[in-house]
C-alpha cells in the first residue's frame, strides 16, 4: 500500500470512527470473535484502508450503497483479523467494531454523533483505542 492510500485512510478517520462508533442494530451477521489473530500488518492495512476509501467522497451522510459498500468492507477487515500486537482491550474494540459496523442497518448508521449505542462506557474506549490503533499501525508519515 503507498503513503497516499494511508494518507487518504487516516483522513477519514474521523468520518469513519464517528459513523463506526455509533451505528447499531443486530441481525447476527458477524462474529468477529472469532476473527484471525495474527494477520500480517500489510493485510491488515489493506484491508483496513479498503473500508474508509468506500467513505472517503460521501461526507457526513454517506447513501445507502455508500454504507452497504463500506459494511461489506468491514466485513473483509473482520475475515482478516488483528494482527498479533494488538493489545486485549483493542482487539475487544475491534470485535466491538465489526461487529456493530455489519449488522447495523442504513436508517441507525445515519445518526452517529451519540456513539455506541448499548455500549458500555468500556466497550467505547476499546472501540476508540482499536481505531487509535489502526490509524497509527496504518499511516505512513512520508518522508521529507
Amino acid at each position: 500500500m503507498n503513503p497516499i492510500r494511508r494518507a487518504a485512510a487516516a483522513a477519514a478517520a474521523a468520518t469513519l470512527l464517528a459513523l463506526s462508533v455509533s451505528a447499531c442494530g443486530d441481525d447476527g451477521d458477524s462474529n468477529a470473535g472469532d476473527s484471525p489473530t495474527d494477520a500480517s500488518q500489510d493485510d491488515f492495512c489493506d484491508a483496513w484502508t479498503d473500508a474508509f476509501e468506500k467513505l472517503a467522497g460521501a461526507g457526513e451522510k454517506p447513501s445507502e450503497d455508500d454504507w452497504e459498500a463500506f459494511q461489506d468492507k468491514v466485513k473483509d477487515l473482520g475475515d482478516v483479523g488483528t494482527p498479533d500486537d494488538i493489545d486485549d482491550d483493542a482487539r475487544d474494540g475491534f470485535e466491538t467494531f465489526v461487529d456493530i459496523v455489519v449488522d447495523s442497518d442504513y436508517d441507525d448508521a445515519k445518526d452517529f454523533a451519540k456513539g455506541l449505542p448499548g455500549a458500555s462506557a468500556k466497550e467505547q474506549a476499546n472501540a476508540e483505542g482499536f481505531v487509535t490503533y489502526a490509524i497509527t499501525t496504518c499511516t505512513e508519515v512520508p518522508e521529507q
